[in-house]
């Protein structure tokens, strides 16, 4: 048997943070962004109140794209700056395009990158894009997160009044590489923060974590599986953070 998280590991990982985060919030709506969210190839956001997540577990499935939306679990991680005012993401980027993919990684200092990743065609092309947008690899990823954060918050109204999301305290998790220093994991936040996460809200502060990806899939996978009997000469857990 080979064990593998619901809806692309966004149900799993909101398994995975359930205990967790009751811990650190009583009442408060929970925003909880998904295992894809270290925005490598894709990013994914899955949200519920904190006190009732069995009964509150969503995922953002809807996307704007050029025409209409898309519904999705996951919308591709890229962003294109052919207009720095408007830039578009995700589906909404047009098929002929070059836009900057990969950008998370360019956070990083080189010397900590794996050369094989670091020499690929991939990084090599979001270099070149980066140096052709004219922006800072932390302007870019400070872009996305904005354009992805303010879409959840409106989907997330979508589905209860303005009122009561407005009203209530956030708290944020937002997932890394497990291999990410100290310094990445603060640029990565300082990120978030200047994307207008944790701008201040009346209803209170906005708490933001960190949550290295592969320890958040393995809790969820044992969450998810914990009543469930595993033959161990037979089954086959399989854990995976893309």
């Amino acid at each position: 048997m080979r064990v593998k998280g619901r809806q692309d590991g966004r149900w799993s990982f909101v398994s995975t943070c359930r205990n967790r985060l009751r811990n650190y919030v009583s009442n408060h709506l929970a925003e909880i962004l998904g295992g894809r969210l270290t925005f490598l190839r894709y990013s994914g956001v899955a949200w519920a109140w904190s006190e009732t997540f069995e009964q509150s577990q969503n995922i953002v499935s809807r996307w704007p794209e050029l025409q209409g939306t898309k519904n999705s679990a996951k919308v591709p991680s890229k962003i294109l700056f052919d207009d720095p005012l408007q830039p578009k993401w995700g589906f909404g980027i047009p098929e002929n395009s070059k836009p900057l993919e990969w950008f998370k990684l360019l956070l990083l200092d080189e010397s900590s990158i794996p050369p094989d990743v670091n020499k690929s065609e991939k990084m090599v092309e979001a270099r070149k894009r980066l140096n052709e947008s004219g922006m800072t690899a932390k302007q870019v990823v400070t872009k996305y997160l904005e354009l992805l954060w303010n879409h959840a918050l409106t989907e997330m109204k979508n589905v209860y009044p303005a009122t009561a999301i407005d009203g209530q305290p956030l708290l944020v998790v937002l997932t890394h590489p497990a291999i990410w220093s100290f310094p990445a994991q603060y640029k990565l936040k300082q990120c978030a923060i200047d994307a207008g996460i944790t701008t201040y809200r009346p209803a209170g502060e906005t708490k933001l974590y960190l949550y290295p990806e592969p320890e958040a899939a393995s809790l969820a996978i044992m969450d998810d599986y914990q009543s469930q009997p595993v033959d161990v000469s037979k089954d086959t857990p399989v854990v995976t953070s893309l």
